[in-house]
């Protein structure tokens, strides 16, 4: 099972993991200083352990992220269809979706860490700061 850590302990770590995404993913590339700190915000770390399901197919997904260490495994009928490494996106195409995923997602033999943004907050992020463009 995923577990969310506490924000107040990793707010640094999340702010940090942000400005060193700046440079190699292509979702924050171009964020200023000022931006990074307002996204931080409304991030939490997430830590899925090795194997562990962080979403099931057929759930709607409360949340999307970025995964930071570790890759995630996508899988329809225990069938693996693709791997998410670091720098790339979780959840995502649920959440714009509005419906339940198709595939379940599981952390891969190592455990992952991924920045996520839950549903919840990510509506408050756009409506308090639509220039971010989230």
């Amino acid at each position: 099972m995923a577990e969310d850590l506490d924000e107040d302990e990793v707010r640094k770590g999340v702010e940090d993991m942000l400005c060193r995404l700046q440079g190699t993913s292509e979702f924050f590339m171009g964020l200023s200083s000022d931006e990074t700190q307002v996204l931080a915000e409304y991030v939490s770390m997430r830590l899925v352990p090795a194997h562990a399901v962080a979403v099931e197919a057929g759930a709607t997904p409360s949340w999307f992220g970025l995964v930071c260490k570790g890759s995630l495994v996508c899988s329809v009928d225990g069938k693996q269809v693709a791997r998410i490494v670091p720098g790339h996106l979780a959840g995502d195409l649920a959440i714009a979706a509005g419906q339940a995923s198709a595939v379940q997602v599981a952390c891969a033999a190592e455990s992952a860490t991924i920045l996520v943004v839950k549903r919840s907050r990510l509506r408050q992020l756009h409506s308090a700061h639509p220039a971010l463009g989230l």
